[in-house]
């Protein structure tokens, strides 16, 4: 159930389409730079001449990058800023697709880039990295998530866990529920030894700050997994 941009984001994973593109324009190069009585230039140049050919494919990545002038006079690309043009175009059409899914209304507030998150080198513990990547990916089974299996609205999928009657989301989850305040006290001293007025922070800027400060990753995924353990044997038992 989990949105693959949110993997692919705190993965870092580029798709296979950028390392194909990059071994293509360096096999361009090679080509280029050889003796005009060469084989492979004497093919590239029919090839270059029949619609729908390899040389096509590559007039298109030279197009949609801005360096079609390597295709028309046939000189060696620069490859890495091709590669650049094609990963900011990636990277903002990721973005894009985050802030039109549902599930990641909230990992668009607090994940700004596309790059490979901390956690996924230094959570070692599995059952603790699950629990924090489905946290952050909005698929951890709290009411927000499984009130959209049944179909509830979200107005209505209340905590089960607490009396305030608020919307049991990750924010609730991570700073308002109450059966979690013994261990959101363990949590908060150390944050607080970072950000002595975090606690005067509106939420968003607090989960910005808890899911991004790299000193707060382990604290923080202790907090979720023994919090979401609670919330199981509660809900359960």
């Amino acid at each position: 159930f989990t949105p693959k941009p949110a993997i692919a984001g705190d993965m870092g994973w580029l798709p296979i389409q950028m390392r194909q593109h990059k071994n293509i324009l360096q096999l361009w190069n090679r080509i280029v730079k050889l003796d005009a009585d060469r084989l492979p230039v004497k093919i590239l140049n029919i090839d270059m001449s029949s619609p729908g050919s390899w040389s096509h494919d590559i007039r298109q990545i030279f197009a949609d990058t801005g360096h079609l002038d390597s295709f028309v006079h046939v000189i060696p690309a620069n490859i890495d800023s091709i590669i650049d043009v094609k990963k900011q175009k990636y990277f903002q059409e990721w973005s894009n697709t985050c802030s039109n899914m549902p599930k990641l209304r909230t990992y668009c507030n607090f994940k700004p880039d596309f790059c490979i998150e901390n956690y996924v080198k230094v959570i070692l513990n599995r059952s603790k990295r699950s629990i924090y990547s489905q946290f952050r990916c909005g698929v951890l089974p709290i009411k927000i998530e499984t009130g959209r299996y049944a179909g509830i609205p979200i107005g209505f999928r209340i905590c089960e866990i607490c009396n305030l009657e608020e919307v049991e989301d990750e924010t609730h989850f991570l700073f308002n529920c109450t059966a979690y305040d013994h261990e959101r006290t363990d949590l908060m001293q150390i944050v607080l030894q970072h950000y002595s007025q975090i606690n005067d922070y509106p939420d968003d800027a607090k989960l910005f700050i808890l899911l991004n400060d790299e000193d707060l990753t382990q604290p923080v995924a202790n907090f979720l997994h023994t919090a979401y353990l609670k919330r199981k044997f509660i809900m359960y038992s």
